[in-house]
């Protein structure tokens, strides 16, 4: 495991807690719950444009990006190819 694969782990471990203490008594409604949620989806949506355009700048075919993303060739140039 690389040093960077080892720092993501260790900050998506982090992310998997905190989605975890949603659970507790700091969100005690299901509308704060989902809430918080709807905050880190859309945080991470909103990076993953920059994520794909990186992965093109290293030389990945659509065929590559839209594996990782868990989509078709196709459904990935869709969706990213105009932040590429």
């Amino acid at each position: 495991m690389t040093k960077a694969t080892k720092h993501l782990s260790k900050k998506i471990d982090a992310l998997a807690d905190l989605v975890t203490s949603l659970e507790d008594d700091h969100y005690p409604t299901a509308t704060d719950r989902v809430e918080a949620l709807r905050m880190i989806l859309e945080t991470a949506e909103s990076a993953l444009p920059h994520a794909v355009k990186a992965l093109r700048a290293e030389g990945a075919p659509w065929e590559v990006v839209g594996h990782w993303l868990g989509v078709s060739r196709q459904a990935a140039h869709e969706r990213y190819s105009e932040s590429c």
